[in-house]
C-alpha cells in the first residue's frame, strides 16, 4: 500500500506540474485539464491534511502528500504570473520560469537525493521487530532494569553490552527509543555482530550518536550481509553524571520522509543568486538608474549581516542579559586598564609574583611552568610592573566611561559585536561611496555581487564567533578602519568634486584611533598620509574659480591642518603612552609578553614569513562528507622551527573572494589609463589595497597564525581587486566579456556565501564544543547531509 500512495502522489504532481510549466511555455493546453490540475492540487493538500489528524492511513507519507502540495502550488502561482505580465515584462518571465524549473528540481532532489535513506528498506524482505528488553544479556557499567516498564537506566561513563544471539532475521534499519538525562547531551551507540559471512564479531559495525531533542539522531540505516546472528548493542556516556533511559530498541522500521523548506530555500537563493546577476534585466541595469533599489538591496545584505554577527554572538550568551551587563569582574581590556587608568597609572594594577621578580629570564614560559611561577598570562611584564600591550582606544571609548557610569565593567563578547556591527554597517557605506564615485554605470547585480562577496569575506565572522579578550582589539580596528575609510573617501579626496575637509579629518580622526586599537593598522595611517598629499593638489580649488596664489597657499595649509592634526593628537598620545610604559616613543611592547614564547629572544625567519602569506592567501579548501563539507588545512609548509598556530583555520582568500583574481588583470587597467591615471591609482590600490595588507601579514610572523587576523586587511585587498574588475568591466565594449564577467560574479557570490559560511562554522563548532551547541550543530549538518 506504501508504494500505491507514493505513486498515486507522484503521478499526480507530475501531472500538475506538466499543466503548469506547459502554461509557462506558451502550450495550448485544454482549460479543462488545467481544471483538472488545480484538482489533482487540491487532492494532494487534502490527502496530506487527512493523514495529519489521522482520517487516513498514509503509512508515514503525511509530509510528503503535503510536500508535493506546497511544491506544485508554488510553480502553479508561478505559471499564473508568468501568463498574466507575459506580454508586458518578458525578461520577469524570464527569471520565474528559471525559478520554477530550479524548484522543481530541488524537490526532485529531497524526494530522491536528501530522502535517500526513507527508501532503504523498500527493495528488500525486512520485517519490523522491537528487540525485547526482557530477553537480552545485558553487561558491564552501571545499569538499572526494570522490568514492569521493560526499560533500562544507563548511568555513568561505563560501557553497558546489550546482547542478542540468534537473532536470525536480516537487519536494515536500527531505531533506539530513549531518553537522555536531564543534563546529559549525548550518547554513542556502538553494534558490533556477527552475519551470514562471517561468524565471529565484525566490530564497530553501526555507529550512531543520540542527541537530546534530536529524534532523527535515534535512527540510522544499516548495510549488513544476509541475516544477522548476534547484535550486540554498546552504550557508552561522555560523563559520570550522564544517564539514559532505552525504552525500545527496533530493527527494520522504516525511516519517515523529511522535507526542508528551509533547504529548499537556501538552496533557491544561492541559485537564483547566481542566476539573476548574469541573466536579470534588473540586475543588468546601471546603478545609477536603480539608487533605491541598489540602497535597499544593499540594507538587506547588511541587515542579515548583522543578523549573523549577533547570532554568533547570542549562541554563547547562556546568561540573562541584566545580569550580563552587571559584571563585577573583567579581562585585562575591560577592567584592569580601566582600573589602572582611574587610579591615574599606565601600569596595571595587579601584584607581581616576587618570584617572578628573581627569576633570570621571566619570559621563558617554560622556565616559569618548571618553577610554578604565578604570571598575568598574555600581560606586559617591564621594570618589575605589568603592563598592557592591547590598544587603549577601546578602554577609552567604551570600558571606562562605561564603568564611571554605572560601576560595572561592560561584557566583552557585546563590546566585540558593538564594534563588529559598526565595522559591517560602515563597510557597506564605503562600499557605497566606491560605487558612487567610480562606478555609477555598473550593473545593480555586479554591484550587490561585490557588497556579499566583501561582507561574507570580511573576517569579522571570525572575531564575532569567538569573543576573548583577544577579539576586542581586532573588531574595534575593524571599526575604526571602516569609518576612517568612509569619511576618507566621502570626502571626495580621491574622486572629483569638492574636498570636504572635515569629512577628512575625521577620516584621519578614525584611523589614527584604529591604531590605538591596534598598532598593525597604523600602516593604513601611512596609505591615507600618502593619499591626502596626493590631494593637496587640488586642495581649496573650485571650478572656474581662480585664486590668487597666497589664498590658494593658506587654503592648502589649511587642508594640511585638517588632515593632519587629528592624527598627529593621536599620534603623539600613543607615543606618550609608549614611553611612559617602555621608556621609548617607538616601543609598543609587544616583546616583552608573558606568553607561550620568549619575544626578547625570538628571531626572524623568512620562512615564517611565507607561512602567513600562504595560508591567509593561497591555502585551497578541500571537500569532505562530513558537514559542512569544506576545510582547509593548516601548513608549516615543511619549514622547520616552532611556529605557532591558533585554534580555527580559513581558505586563501582568492578561493574566498574569487574577484581578487582581478589583480592578474591589473596590467590591462593599466593600459587604459593615461600616464598621471595611470601612476595616480597605481599608488592609490597598491599601496592601500596590495602593500599596506601583505605588510600586516607579514608582520605577524612572531606573533603566528590566528584566523582572527583576518578581519586586518581582507576587505582592503577585496575593493582593489573590484576596482580593477569593475573599471575594466565598464570600459569592455564586448558584450561576450561583459557576460563572462556577470558569470564569474555569479558564481563567486554563491562561492563565497558557501565557502566562508562552511570556515565559520567549523571555527566555532569545532569538534570539542559541538556539544556545547548539539542543537544547533545537530540541526544545521541534518539539514544539509544525505547518508
Amino acid at each position: 500500500m506504501t508504494y500505491i500512495l507514493f505513486a498515486i502522489g507522484l503521478l499526480g504532481a507530475g501531472f500538475v506540474l506538466s499543466c503548469a510549466f506547459g502554461s509557462m511555455a506558451e502550450k495550448k493546453w485544454p482549460q479543462q485539464l488545467q481544471k483538472i490540475a488545480y484538482g489533482v492540487n487540491g487532492y494532494l493538500l487534502l490527502q496530506g491534511l487527512l493523514g495529519k489528524v489521522h482520517v487516513l492511513d498514509n503509512r508515514g507519507l503525511d509530509g510528503y502528500f503535503l510536500f508535493l502540495a506546497f511544491v506544485c502550488a508554488c510553480i502553479v502561482l508561478l505559471s499564473l504570473i508568468v501568463r498574466r505580465i507575459r506580454s508586458k515584462y518578458v525578461s520577469s518571465c524570464r527569471m520565474l520560469r528559471f525559478a520554477a524549473g530550479t524548484i522543481a528540481v530541488l524537490a526532485a532532489a529531497e524526494l530522491l537525493v536528501f530522502n535517500f535513506n526513507a527508501y532503504h528498506l523498500w527493495m528488500g524482505d525486512y520485517t519490523e521487530t522491537r528487540l525485547s528488553l526482557s530477553n537480552v544479556k545485558i553487561e558491564n557499567g552501571d545499569f538499572v532494569y526494570d522490568r514492569g516498564q521493560d526499560q533500562l537506566t544507563i548511568r555513568g561513563k561505563g560501557e553497558v553490552l546489550l546482547t542478542y544471539e540468534n537473532l536470525n532475521q536480516p537487519v536494515g534499519t536500527l531505531t533506539v527509543d530513549a531518553i537522555l538525562g536531564e543534563r546529559t547531551k549525548s550518547a554513542d551507540v556502538i553494534v558490533d555482530i556477527t552475519d551470514e559471512t562471517h561468524q565471529e564479531y565484525r566490530y564497530n559495525t553501526v555507529n550512531m550518536r543520540l542527541l537530546k531533542d534530536a529524534p532523527r539522531s535515534h535512527f540510522t540505516t544499516c548495510e549488513l550481509s544476509g541475516k544477522v546472528g548476534t547484535f550486540r548493542v554498546k552504550f557508552t556516556l561522555p560523563e559520570d553524571n550522564d544517564s539514559i533511559t532505552v525504552r525500545n530498541i527496533v530493527i527494520n522500521r522504516d525511516i519517515p520522509f523529511h522535507f526542508s523548506l528551509l533547504r529548499m530555500g537556501v538552496f533557491l537563493t544561492l541559485i537564483l543568486l547566481g542566476y539573476g546577476i548574469v541573466h536579470s534585466t534588473l540586475l543588468r541595469r546601471p546603478c545609477y538608474r536603480e539608487k533605491l533599489f541598489v540602497r535597499a538591496g544593499a540594507a538587506v545584505i547588511t541587515a542579515v549581516c548583522c543578523m549573523g554577527c549577533v547570532s554568533l554572538v547570542w549562541a554563547d550568551t547562556n546568561r540573562p542579559i541584566k545580569e550580563i551587563f552587571e559584571r563585577e569582574q573583567g579581562n585585562q581590556i575591560t577592567r584592569e586598564l580601566v582600573d589602572a587608568f582611574e587610579a591615574g597609572q599606565v601600569s596595571l594594577k595587579a601584584t607581581v609574583d616576587p618570584v617572578l621578580l628573581a627569576m633570570e629570564n621571566p619570559y621563558d614560559w617554560s622556565a616559569r611552568s618548571a618553577e610554578n611561577v604565578s604570571a598575568q598570562w598574555d600581560h606586559v611584564f617591564y621594570n618589575g610592573k605589568y603592563y598592557s600591550y592591547y590598544g587603549i582606544a577601546p578602554v577609552v571609548t567604551l570600558f571606562l566611561p562605561y564603568h564611571l557610569l554605572t560601576g560595572k565593567y561592560f561584557p566583552t563578547q557585546f563590546a566585540v559585536l558593538l564594534y563588529g556591527l559598526i565595522g559591517v554597517v560602515f563597510l557597506t557605506l564605503t562600499y557605497l561611496a566606491f560605487l558612487r564615485r567610480f562606478h555609477r554605470s555598473l550593473p545593480c547585480g555586479m554591484a550587490l555581487g561585490g557588497l556579499i562577496v566583501m561582507q561574507a569575506s570580511s573576517g569579522i565572522w571570525y572575531v564575532v564567533a569567538r569573543t576573548l579578550f583577544y577579539e576586542i582589539s581586532i573588531a574595534s580596528g575593524f571599526a575604526c578602519v571602516a569609518v576612517g575609510a568612509y569619511f576618507l573617501l566621502t570626502s571626495n579626496i580621491l574622486s572629483h568634486g569638492r574636498i570636504s575637509c572635515p569629512r577628512m579629518a575625521l577620516g584621519s580622526l578614525f584611523l589614527a584611533l584604529a591604531v590605538l586599537c591596534r598598532p598593525t593598522l597604523a600602516v593604513y595611517c601611512i596609505a591615507a598620509v600618502v593619499i591626502i598629499l596626493m590631494g593637496l593638489s587640488r586642495a581649496g580649488k573650485r571650478p572656474g574659480v581662480k585664486l590668487a596664489a597666497g589664498k590658494l597657499r593658506s587654503r592648502r595649509i589649511a587642508y594640511l591642518a585638517w588632515g593632519a592634526v587629528p592624527m598627529l593628537l593621536l599620534a603623539c598620545v600613543q607615543l606618550w603612552y609608549n614611553y611612559a610604559r617602555f621608556d621609548s616613543p617607538l616601543d609598543f611592547g609587544i616583546q616583552y609578553s608573558l606568553t607561550i614564547n620568549d619575544f626578547t629572544r625570538s628571531q626572524f625567519h623568512l620562512g615564517f614569513v611565507f607561512i602567513g602569506l600562504y595560508n591567509y592567501l593561497l591555502a585551497p579548501p578541500k571537500f569532505t562528507w562530513t558537514f559542512p563539507f569544506f576545510f582547509t588545512e593548516f601548513t608549516k609548509l615543511n619549514i622547520n622551527g616552532y611556529y605557532f598556530s591558533d585554534v580555527g583555520n580559513t581558505a586563501g582568500i582568492i578561493y574566498l573572494a574569487l574577484p581578487v583574481l582581478c589583480y592578474l588583470l591589473a596590467g590591462k587597467a593599466l593600459k587604459r589609463l593615461n600616464k598621471r591615471d595611470r601612476i595616480r591609482w597605481s599608488i592609490i590600490i597598491g599601496l592601500t589595497c596590495v602593500l599596506m595588507p601583505l605588510v600586516i601579514i607579514c608582520s605577524i610572523w612572531e606573533s603566528g597564525y590566528a584566523i582572527r587576523y583576518t578581519a586586518d586587511f581582507s576587505w582592503p585587498i577585496l575593493i582593489g581587486a573590484l576596482a580593477i574588475g569593475f573599471y575594466l568591466y565598464r570600459h569592455t565594449k564586448n558584450q561576450t566579456w561583459r557576460k563572462v564577467a556577470r558569470i564569474c560574479m555569479g558564481i563567486a557570490v554563491p562561492a563565497a556565501l558557501v565557502l566562508n559560511f562552511a570556515h565559520v562554522y567549523t571555527f566555532k563548532f569545532p569538534d570539542w564544543v559541538a556539544l556545547e551547541h548539539y542543537g544547533v550543530f545537530n540541526s544545521l549538518a541534518e539539514l544539509f547531509t544525505i547518508f
